[in-house]
Order: structure tokens, then sequence, then C-alpha cells
């Protein structure tokens, strides 16, 4: 079922590129964004993380409690674009832990509560993070994002100068 989004897009567009599927239940969206920033660095080619949940049902919901539907797509580039006026300068650090991390939530109330209903929403704090450097309400910010029961991506953004 994972590879149905790709497949069907590649085979529309007659896109022969390598893709790659990870299902990390609830730490999702930092394994998938720490898998498509290690290949954009390793192919030194920007590559496009698409993440996708949807609400479960009996009998599945009782183990994976995802209660919203939620979908993103983001282009992870090694080199910035210069011609860009959406391009962020971001710093990913990996860190460990002997216990479950404290993670960054969105700051902004509904966020925060969707969030919390779509382990894929964690990227809302990502996202939340990027708006506020682009609009000039920072321009610098941290946060720390679950990528394993003992992993989280701490990421650091700075705006563009």
């Amino acid at each position: 079922m994972h590879n149905a989004a790709s497949g069907y897009w590649g085979i529309s567009t007659g896109n022969r590129a390598p893709s790659t599927f990870i299902s990390g239940a609830e730490h999702s969206f930092g394994a998938g964004l720490l898998e498509a920033a290690s290949q954009a660095q390793a192919s030194q080619e920007p590559i496009l993380l698409v993440g996708y949940d949807i609400a479960n049902h009996a009998p599945i919901a009782d183990s994976s409690p995802i209660r919203e539907n939620f979908a993103l797509a983001l282009v992870l580039s090694p080199r910035p674009d210069q011609d860009s006026d959406l391009s962020v300068g971001l710093e990913l650090d990996l860190v460990t832990y002997t216990e479950a991390p404290k993670c960054s939530v969105p700051q902004n109330q509904s966020l925060s509560t969707l969030a919390a209903a779509n382990p894929m929403a964690e990227s809302l704090t990502l996202l939340e993070m990027l708006v506020e450097l682009r609009n000039g309400i920072s321009q610098s910010r941290e946060i720390v994002l679950p990528a394993a029961e003992h992993l989280a991506l701490s990421l650091t953004a700075t705006a563009k100068p």
C-alpha cells in the first residue's frame, strides 16, 4: 500500500527515479525526514519528501489510533536555491536519548491538536517554524522532532538573508 502512490505517479509521468518507502508508526515523519535529508546529502540532488497518514478504523485503530487525515510534501535540497523566496537554511542534527526525548509541538493550538491526532502531522512543527522564518516573525528557531523511540532530530533554521 505504501508504494501505490509513488508507483501510480511514476507510471503516469514516466518517472523512473528511485523512491523509498518508510513506515515508522508514530515516528514516521521524523524517520522520513531523516531518510530524505540523507538521500539529498548523499546524491547532492533535491529530494521530494511526501508523507501521509489516513484515519484508522476498527480494528486497526485499537493499535494505531490515527484520528485525522493528513498529508504533506517538501522538497529538500542540499544546496540553497538563491533564486527562490521560499528557500530557508536548515541544519539537521541527530540526537540520541536514553529516554523518550522532549519534542517540540506547534505553538498554534489548532495545529497542535491536529499534530496530536496524526503522527505525520508532527511535520506541522517544522512547517510552522518555516512560516515564521519566511514571514520575518523570527530570524532563527530550533525544534526537536522524534525519529525513533530514542532518536530525535534537532533542526535549526535561519531566515535567508
